[in-house]
């Protein structure tokens, strides 16, 4: 307890801040990003501002346990926003879109600083503020986007003027977090836009299903123990030939000379990968495992990692390099990992994590929104998987006590590729046949069950580029997100892939850490968006190659040329298989939400991909963008 002098002081404070931020408007996210301030001033007579966005959504359902030791160390960041928004959104829309007349290609990480992040002296001067007020800096970033720091609770609460408490979540398990916005000094009103860790109460979770083991084949790796083609599980060779990428390969095209990155919450077994690669690849592949923070902890996403890792590799079988990040699975060390990949700039970036949209405060979705803005600028693509609870997004988050219709982030990010889940059909071993939406949840269960994650953001506004027949259809709204009128929600996902894990990929993990993988039966049977993502990026990998080939560059964001495609129902039928059957609606719940219709659809978007003409057709489309 604390002393009754401490205590009162303590609260007072408390109920000064409330007093304070009585009139503040709380932020409503828009594809603008307003910002609502709200003033202070200290009995120094220091004007502050409140910045919004910053509390958990879990705080009405969450009960409230106690104050947190204010010894503990905590690690946070600060997220600012970049220079000359509207020059940065013109010039985006620009580079993005293919009939622009103003394409002067995409930016360096060197160039961006340059023109568009934070100033030096901006940035110069929050480090000062913060080791003023105690905190240690633990990372800095050349686009100055975001600026890593730690310290005790009580310095967090000094320095902020809020108080941390601890609660109990919905789903009974602890977390603090502040209950008032925190106060900054004014001068750095239109800088800052986050305080990341101000709470540890997210957690992103995998989006992969492991469906069976497969315990025909000997424990020990080595060429001889390798699972031979099976009708029940999907090799690399038969993937290859069912979705047509065997074009490039006898063309040279395998992934030379390309780097793609993944994004992961766990570390993993490299030896698991390289056993895959022996069996099925046998690839010259430079994995380089990237560690961002000192907060990793070995889990069940091993798995996930692994599963990323050597689905990539199959269908890259001749890629340069596989960059590997892993981070922390909490908010700080989760934006981290994006502020470095988004600094190294690899061309194409995976992600099979996500977290459902309701779960997040608006400042995480907000600083996530300015990172994947400058990946577009510097021309990076980036696949994330929709999750595999359907329609029914927020139903794998036990935090969130609505299990009802909504989306993941990252995906639903309007400047990332979101990839949900089909299932495959083929004519014998490997031809491809039809493809429906994925949706086992209904089935007797043959291993776990799930559907493709797609619906609609409740931040996003529709983008401009999203247009195409589906698109506007009878679950549109612009309610959800506060669009204007005449204008409709972003939809989600934007392309799919095979997912359903009762006739998965098979591939190799033996990591200790996990429930699921063993030493004993290592090959594994998997599926889940986190399969289809990984795979699409190889699609977009192998399109860089063949563009860098013809004196292109690298395609950068590409729903924009997706969805040109699509628009064109010649170009649409040869590139894309148009999958209209079948629905994402998790066990009933959403009354058939979201049918699979002709051209695009909340459940599987565009759908799959035929690969070898979508590869020559996005080159070809990205060559007509002005001045490229």
């Amino acid at each position: 307890m604390l002393s009754g002098h401490h205590h009162s002081v303590r609260i007072h404070r408390h109920i000064l801040i409330h007093s304070l931020l009585l009139f503040s408007t709380l932020l409503l996210l828009s594809s603008a990003f307003p910002q609502f301030l709200a003033y202070a001033k200290t009995k120094g007579g220091a004007t502050l501002f409140a910045l919004t966005g910053t509390m958990s959504p879990l705080l009405p359902s969450s009960h409230l346990q106690g104050q947190v030791d204010t010894q503990q160390r905590i690690s946070l960041s600060i997220g600012l926003r970049p220079q000359h928004q509207d020059s940065l959104n013109h010039y985006i829309q620009n580079v993005v879109h293919i009939t622009s007349t103003n394409h002067s290609g995409f930016l360096t990480p060197i160039q961006y600083p340059t023109t568009y992040s934070p100033t030096e002296t901006t940035y110069r001067a929050l480090i000062q503020f913060l080791q003023n007020t105690g905190f240690t800096i633990t990372h800095t970033y050349n686009h100055r986007l975001l600026l890593d720091f730690n310290g005790t609770v009580r310095q967090v609460e000094q320095a902020f003027h809020i108080l941390l408490y601890t609660y109990k979540g919905p789903d009974g398990q602890r977390y603090y977090a502040n209950n008032s916005d925190p106060l900054l000094p004014v001068r750095f009103a239109n800088d800052i836009v986050a305080i990341n860790g101000l709470n540890n109460a997210l957690h992103w979770h995998p989006t992969q299903l492991l469906a069976r083991r497969i315990t025909t084949i000997a424990p020990t790796p080595s060429h001889s123990t390798c699972p031979l083609p099976n009708k029940d599980y999907l090799t690399p060779d038969q993937f290859a030939t069912a979705y047509n990428l065997n074009g490039l390969y006898h063309t040279h095209i395998r992934g030379e000379g390309q780097t793609l990155a993944l994004f992961e919450l766990s570390p993993f077994a490299k030896s698991d990968i390289m056993t895959y690669d022996a069996c099925f690849v046998k690839s010259h592949t430079i994995i380089q495992e990237i560690r961002v923070g000192k907060h990793l902890k070995s889990d069940e996403g091993a798995l996930e990692v692994e599963t990323d890792a050597e689905l990539a590799l199959s269908a890259l079988p001749q890629l340069k390099v596989l960059k590997i990040y892993e981070a922390g699975n909490d908010v700080t060390s989760y934006l981290s990992q994006w502020a470095r990949i988004i600094q190294d700039a690899p061309a194409v970036i995976s992600t099979s994590w996500g977290l459902c949209e309701k779960a997040l405060d608006a400042a995480t979705i907000r600083q996530e929104n300015i990172l994947f803005a400058m990946a577009a600028a510097q021309g990076q693509t980036i696949f994330a998987s929709t999750g595999d609870t359907g329609s029914a997004g927020c139903l794998g988050d036990t935090t969130i006590p609505l299990k009802s219709i909504g989306i993941d982030d990252p995906a639903s990010q309007p400047f990332v590729t979101s990839v949900g889940g089909t299932s495959l059909s083929l004519k014998d071993t490997s031809t491809y046949s039809n493809e429906t939406t994925w949706n086992t949840t209904r089935e007797p269960p043959k291993g776990y069950n799930g559907a493709s994650g797609g619906g609609i953001s409740q931040y996003w506004v529709g983008p401009t580029w999203q247009n195409m027949p589906g698109v506007r259809n009878a679950y549109s709204t612009n309610k959800v997100c506060n669009a204007p009128v005449g204008k409709i929600c972003r939809e989600t996902p934007d392309v799919s892939l095979h997912a359903n894990a009762d006739h998965g990929y098979i591939i190799y993990c033996s990591a200790k850490a996990t429930k699921t993988c063993s030493n004993n039966t290592p090959w594994n049977v998997v599926g889940g968006t986190s399969a289809s993502a990984p795979l699409w990026a190889a699609v977009a990998t192998l399109a860089n190659e063949v563009s860098l080939r013809q004196g292109g560059h690298s395609l950068g964001f590409i729903n924009p040329l997706l969805y040109q495609i699509a628009r064109n129902p010649q170009k649409y039928s040869a590139c894309f298989h148009d999958v209209m059957k079948g629905n994402n609606d998790n066990n009933g719940l959403n009354d058939g939400r979201y049918p699979a219709t002709r051209g695009y659809d909340l459940a599987t978007g565009l759908g799959s991909y035929n690969g070898y003409p979508l590869i020559l057709t996005l080159v070809a489309l990205a060559r007509q963008r002005k001045g490229s």
